[in-house]
């Protein structure tokens, strides 16, 4: 976590979920069944990220990579063990394949149709299953049972009809949201409650494969975007788990973290902590 603004703290969650449980009541009223679903959808999304410390990815699953059939469809309702307070997700990795790359030396280098299919094999998503709190697997129920109800209310009224969740249908996501709308719907909710974020820009110079000529790209850094969820879920357990010594290791195993140093890296967030021990060290030496 490279920035140190890049989280929300317990009140702004809330007050990011109950802007669309509101927005979700007014069009309860209004009888608009399809803003219904999807306000509701939008707070559950939310507070799921909070509550599991999950990628985006993770939750949303992901289209498939630029070569290959990897895909992962994201959170479904057969990925959910009320019995057992687990949910299994799949843990993606990050980097596509790509045709086209530079090998170490910077060499401009092509592959083979045999060296994608080689490499492909190791993109396929790893599937873990993770505890998950009974509050979170209730709501994430309930709103099963929502969606699918008012499905069956609108199914002949209207053509924007919520998509029905079954376990028949392992392909239907609980959170048909593409990245770009989860983050659209963050950033609405954000900019209603003055939830602000500072920004940078930034601008780099790089080679297309194969050619000489030098270009140039500005991108925008920082703001507010939905991996925030998941500092805020890992800083969150630290701070109210402090006395335990089993709580690093837990996060570690909570967040699917490859190394213990990723974890401890949100130490840093805990200096209330650690300066109400300092006191506690000169009081009694005292």
């Amino acid at each position: 976590m490279n920035n140190d603004n890049a989280y929300f703290d317990k009140a702004e969650i809330d007050q990011i979920i109950g802007y669309y449980i509101k927005k979700r009541d007014e069009c309860k009223l209004n009888k608009d069944g399809f803003g219904y679903i999807q306000a509701y959808k939008s707070a559950l999304l939310f507070y799921t990220l909070y509550r599991t410390g999950r990628r985006i990815s993770e939750i949303l699953g992901k289209s498939p990579y630029e070569y290959g059939n990897a895909k992962y469809p994201g959170l479904r309702l057969g990925d959910i063990n009320a019995d057992l307070m687990k949910i299994k997700y799949g843990i993606l990795k990050k980097s596509p394949i790509k045709r086209e790359y530079r090998n170490k030396m910077g060499k401009h280098k092509i592959r083979n149709d045999e060296e994608i299919t080689l490499l492909h094999a190791d993109k396929e998503p790893k599937y873990v299953s993770i505890g998950a709190d009974k509050q979170l697997i209730t709501k994430l129920l309930a709103f099963v049972d929502e969606n699918n109800r008012v499905f069956d209310l609108l199914y002949n009224h209207t053509k924007k009809k919520p998509k029905r969740i079954s376990e028949i249908d392992e392909g239907r996501r609980l959170f048909n949201f593409s990245r770009v709308q989860a983050h659209k719907i963050l950033k609405e909710a954000c900019d209603r409650l003055n939830i602000i974020r500072p920004t940078k820009t930034l601008t780099y110079s790089y080679k297309l494969p194969g050619s000489t000529i030098m270009r140039e790209k500005t991108v925008k850094r920082g703001g507010v975007h939905c991996h925030m969820c998941r500092h805020s879920f890992a800083i969150y357990v630290l701070k109210n788990k402090s006395q335990d010594p089993s709580a690093l290791p837990r996060l570690q195993q909570l967040m699917q973290h490859s190394d213990l140093s990723i974890t401890q890296s949100y130490l840093k967030f805990n200096q209330e902590e650690n300066a109400k021990f300092l006191d506690e060290v000169w009081n009694d030496g005292n």
